[in-house]
């Protein structure tokens, strides 16, 4: 199997980024099929390409399949985390942690999720394990892969 390191191609528009234990057929699926496959330790997740979230948040989808029409995460839950990680992103550069670009990036992309223009990066349901960690992944994802999209 070659191993592929640092690699990114744009696939239908989106920048893919393989990690360093990506393997050649990842980057292959990707490219051919439309979609990421992160391997992880349970099994393969196919992420749809022109998605800002990723495997945590694809998991959760097949996880909970239940009324996905009717039970969505309130957009006011994923817009408090919004405030929850800019927050944190503007004291974290405060305090010196974070750099003024990768800073500059998380806000800019919460913002966008506050103003609405990124609601459908967020299909979950109520439906979840009782302690709000695919939300939280959910949001994280949208983040950084937005945030990689202005960076570039």
């Amino acid at each position: 199997m070659i191993k592929i390191i640092g690699v990114s191609n744009f696939v239908n528009s989106r920048i893919v980024r393989l990690n360093k234990s990506a393997s050649f057929s990842a980057f292959i699926v990707a490219a051919v099929f439309g979609v990421i496959s992160p391997k992880i330790s349970m099994r393969i997740v196919r992420v749809p390409v022109d998605a800002y979230y990723g495997a945590q948040t694809q998991r959760s989808i097949e996880n909970f399949e239940i009324a996905q029409d009717i039970n969505r995460m309130p957009k006011e839950i994923i817009y408090a985390f919004a405030y929850l990680k800019k927050g944190a992103a503007l004291a974290n550069k405060d305090a010196g942690v974070l750099s003024a670009e990768k800073c500059d990036l998380i806000v800019r992309v919460c913002d966008e999720i506050l103003a609405g223009r990124l609601d459908e990066a967020f299909p979950l349901v109520v439906w979840q394990t009782g302690s709000g960690t695919q939300t939280n992944m959910n949001v994280n994802e949208v983040i950084a892969n937005r945030g990689n999209e202005l960076f570039h």
